[in-house]
């Protein structure tokens, strides 16, 4: 349940977007401060403009009293201003007038304003430099409280926006902790409930599939440990048998040459069976291997043609090249069982006929019993050996199905005149 680092996937979630949500909000919060203390620096600037050209109009106003000078008429109406104070200077730094709150020092060079005043200076026509000036220290004071507010505000923001993103994961994350729980006691054939169709329902689905595939191995694991001691039994009680016979008769040697000779059959015989329930146990590869079919088949019938002879049994191949998408060592073993059988059922002096198109259509052709329709379905279950057959290991079939099928190819039993016609279609490239 847990991952490394010892934190739950959903804190980690949490951290995470709380610390991406406290940057985010931190940013917003201090442009809003700078937004605020430039608007409000930009609303004193307007003012001063206002000002300065006020004070301009006033000294190139012609309207003054008897004997009142331009800068006297100018200072008289800035009496009332409170905030705001003027400052004239010649071009050599002296102070020509000033008015207002702020006392303007008399040379221009000793001029040190407060950092909580706002200023402007606008050259006039005369040469003189008009510095104007606002006393914004309230102002600025109202904005270092907000920028407290927002300084506050900014964890708390932080914390509420953890709160909602931790109850919005847990709330999120419920399918996967009921998908916990059930995972805890699913047994071999239980699955998952596909309730949200989600991601985590889209996971459900993936983790059901899998599922399938191990009971699917598993079972074909049981199927192996059955049919292998199923089928071992057999030739193996055989081979005892020989074996004790041979030891009651030590002086003959030729009851021991067929003893031994018969102790050899059970034992190519148990090669097969291994070979067979091993091959068949693996599971099926999407990756399709492919092989030349043709020479596949012409080595089976190299190896089954000695036995065919010692029975005299003649065994003839026809084939055509084709590319098939399944395994050579596979095909060998379907053709291993199916020439087995054929040489098990066909009598002495006929024939084993081997064909493979050019369509990838594999046949087996014996002369022997055939097989009933009734039981041609059957043929192909474990341990099904059919009342017409009566003899052989009853997996051989079954084996031989199952590898054909699980390369996408497919088996059947055709209608034949005489003996038994078993068709293979081999699946091909690119099917």
């Amino acid at each position: 349940m847990k991952n490394k680092g010892h934190l739950l996937h959903r804190t980690r979630v949490t951290l995470a977007a709380t610390i991406a949500s406290g940057i985010v909000t931190a940013i917003v919060l201090l442009v809003t401060a700078m937004l605020l203390r430039a608007s409000s620096v930009q609303t004193a600037q307007m003012q001063l403009s206002g000002f300065g050209n006020f004070v301009k109009r006033d000294l190139n106003s012609k309207k003054l009293l008897p004997g009142e000078t331009h800068i006297q008429h100018l200072e008289k109406r800035t009496k009332k201003l409170v905030a705001t104070s003027y400052g004239i200077y010649t071009p050599q730094g002296q102070i020509l007038s000033s008015g207002g709150k702020y006392a303007f020092p008399s040379t221009i060079q000793a001029l040190n304003l407060p950092n909580d005043h706002v200023t402007q200076t606008i050259r006039l026509k005369s040469g003189d430099s008009l510095i104007t000036t606002i006393d914004w220290s309230q102002r600025f004071a109202e904005l270092e409280k907000i920028d407290i507010a927002l300084l506050v505000l900014w964890p708390a923001l932080t914390a509420l926006i953890a709160l909602a993103t931790f109850l919005s994961i847990s709330s999120s994350f419920k399918p996967f902790y009921r998908m916990l729980g059930q995972a805890k006691s699913l047994g071999l054939n239980d699955r998952l409930d596909v309730d949200d169709q989600a991601e985590f329902g889209q996971l459900a689905t993936s983790i059901n599939s899998y599922l399938d595939t191990i009971e699917t191995v598993v079972k074909q694991q049981e199927e192996f440990a059955v049919d292998a001691a199923h089928e071992l039994c057999t030739p193996l009680t055989a081979l005892r048998g020989n074996l004790e016979v041979a030891l009651r008769t030590p002086d003959d040697s030729q009851k021991l040459r067929a003893a031994a000779k018969h102790a050899i059959d059970q034992v190519a015989r148990l090669e097969r069976l291994t070979e067979s329930l091993l091959i068949s146990t693996r599971p099926k590869n999407s990756n399709a291997e492919f092989c030349d079919a043709q020479e596949v088949v012409e080595r089976s019938q190299a190896r089954w043609l000695d036995r065919y002879t010692e029975k005299s049994v003649f065994l003839e191949a026809s084939t055509a090249p084709f590319e098939a998408a399944m395994p050579a060592e596979e095909i060998g073993c379907v053709l291993d069982n199916l020439l087995s059988n054929a040489l098990r059922y066909t009598p002495k002096n006929s024939k084993v006929n081997l064909a493979l198109t050019e369509n990838g259509a594999l046949t087996v052709q014996d002369e022997g019993p055939g097989i009933p329709t009734e039981i041609r379905d059957k043929v192909f279950e474990r341990f099904e050996r059919g009342n017409a057959i009566g003899r052989g290991h009853g997996i051989g079939l079954y084996l031989a199905k199952r590898l054909v099928e699980n390369s996408s190819g497919s088996i059947s039993i055709v209608e034949s005149l005489k003996g038994a016609r078993i068709e293979i279609q081999l699946p091909a490239m690119g099917s």
